[in-house]
Formats: C-alpha cells, sequence, structure tokens
C-alpha cells in the first residue's frame, strides 16, 4: 500500500556575507544611521553607472568610524523565500516504513541588499569618484550578476526524492518530510553563496583590494560564472548545472560591472 499526499509548504532562509559569526538580524546594525545614504550624498546624485547597482542591489552606503583610513567593506545579506508542494509514497515492511518525498512546483524568491561601509574620512563631496567606493561597486557587480541568481533558481527546480525510515505504521509528520526539503535547498543556497564569497576574494586578489588596474576586467567579470571557473572552486553541483551553462540563454547573461576601472580615477 502507497499511500500518496500533497502538501503545501512555505519557507524563508538569510545567508549573510561576512563574518560567519555575524547574525543576520544584525545586519542593519551595520549601519550607521547617522551617515547613511543611497542615490545622493551631500547634495551629489550618484553617477548613472552607479544607479543600478544601488537600485537592482539595494544598497546602502554609509560612513562609519571603526575602518582604517582606505579600507572599505562591502557585505551582502541574500534573502530566499521558497514555496513548494510535495507528493509522499510509503512503505511498511517487517515494522520499517520506508518514506518517499518528492517535491514539486518549487518556487524560489532570492533578495540582495548589500551595504557599503566607507570610512568616514571619505565622507565629502567628492566621494561618488573616489577609487575605494568604485572598488566597492565592484563587489556589488560580483553579487548582483544575474549568473548566479539562475544557476540557484535551476538547482532548486529538480530537487532529488528525499528518503528516510521510520518505525512503525504512525505517518510521518510534515515538518519530518519538510526537513529533507529545505536541507537540500539550503546546500545549493550555500553553495551559491560559496562561489560568490570565492568571487569576492578573487577580486580582490587580482585588484589588489582595488589599488591597481586589472589586465582586462571585462574578461575577469565575464569569467566568474562560466564552467572553468566554478571547476577550479570545486562547486559541488557542476553536473547539475552543466546544461546551464551550455546554454544559449545563459550565455547571453552579462555582467553588471561598471566598464571604466576605478584606478583610472585620480585619487580623493
Amino acid at each position: 500500500m502507497f499511500p500518496r499526499a500533497l502538501i503545501t509548504a512555505v519557507m524563508t532562509a538569510v545567508l549573510l556575507l561576512g563574518d560567519p559569526a555575524l547574525r543576520a538580524d544584525d545586519f542593519d546594525s551595520l549601519i550607521n544611521l547617522e551617515l547613511a545614504f543611497r542615490d545622493t550624498i551631500l547634495d551629489q546624485p550618484a553617477p548613472r553607472h552607479y544607479q543600478s547597482l544601488i537600485r537592482d542591489g539595494e544598497t546602502t552606503i554609509t560612513f562609519v568610524r571603526d575602518l582604517p583610513g582606505r579600507v572599505g567593506k562591502t557585505d551582502f545579506l541574500l534573502n530566499l523565500d521558497w514555496s513548494y508542494d510535495y507528493r509522499y509514497a510509503t512503505q511498511t515492511t517487517d515494522g520499517i516504513t520506508e518514506v518517499s518525498v518528492t517535491p514539486r512546483n518549487i518556487k524560489l524568491t532570492p533578495r540582495l541588499r548589500h551595504v557599503i561601509r566607507m570610512p568616514v574620512a571619505f565622507y565629502h563631496a567628492e566621494v561618488w569618484e573616489s577609487q575605494l567606493l568604485g572598488h566597492e561597486f565592484d563587489h556589488v557587480s560580483v553579487s548582483l550578476d544575474p549568473r548566479p541568481r539562475a544557476l540557484l533558481l535551476h538547482l532548486c527546480s529538480d530537487l532529488p526524492t528525499y528518503r528516510f525510515s521510520m518505525e512503525g505504521t504512525e505517518k510521518p509528520s510534515d515538518a519530518r518530510m519538510r526537513e529533507g526539503i529545505n536541507r537540500e535547498i539550503q546546500r545549493r543556497q550555500s553553495a551559491i553563496l560559496d562561489l560568490l564569497r570565492a568571487n569576492y576574494v578573487a577580486l580582490d586578489k587580482v585588484s589588489q583590494h582595488g589599488r591597481t588596474a586589472m589586465e582586462d576586467r571585462s574578461d575577469f567579470f565575464e569569467s566568474l560564472y562560466t564552467r572553468p571557473t566554478l571547476e577550479a572552486s570545486g562547486f559541488p553541483f557542476l553536473k547539475e548545472v552543466r546544461s546551464v551553462l551550455e546554454s544559449d540563454e545563459y550565455r547571453q547573461l552579462r555582467s553588471r560591472h561598471v566598464p571604466a576601472d576605478p584606478v583610472a580615477t585620480p585619487p580623493r
């Protein structure tokens, strides 16, 4: 006998790039509310090339007193809402019930927020033209690239069947069945986050934290989410995303980076 049921679940997860000990609830505490801005700083509007990174990345620029004079920091918060249906089947033999749970109709809604922290010494009218702020916006470009989102949505669109065993003939609980599905979504979410972390590190390496010009800026950003880069980083779901990486739709996705290298801007 294989009883079946169709259940709907809705979940939310939050992942924060930055200090792994920092709780997601503390994300807003990174912002100095006295000096926090989006589109305009000291009556100077954001340059056109930053406006979409501010808008789409929900980017707040804040000036703080706990950073060294020429060191900036960029953190992002990834909120992931998801819902799904699932069907389950059970088979009991000799008092052991085998449960198979198959997720269906998975819907994900990722949301990114960014905070750029700048030393308070950079709170002046020419900050939009500073090399340091330009480098921090390069970090925003890395995480706001549309390709990791495409990879995440694909990875979670066809999750494997979740199986577990239980004693007796008692009906498996909804919580137990959701546990495995949620864990698989979170594993894929974590893999994407690790990839973003690796690319943040790669950006700092090739630019020496924004102090030197990149040899080929455009090629660097375009290479971040390609198959060679995923292979080099040990991406654990490479087999599952190969068809996406080779698709025309994926290849047409482009990095959101600003074309001009911040180092070309005179120091301010």
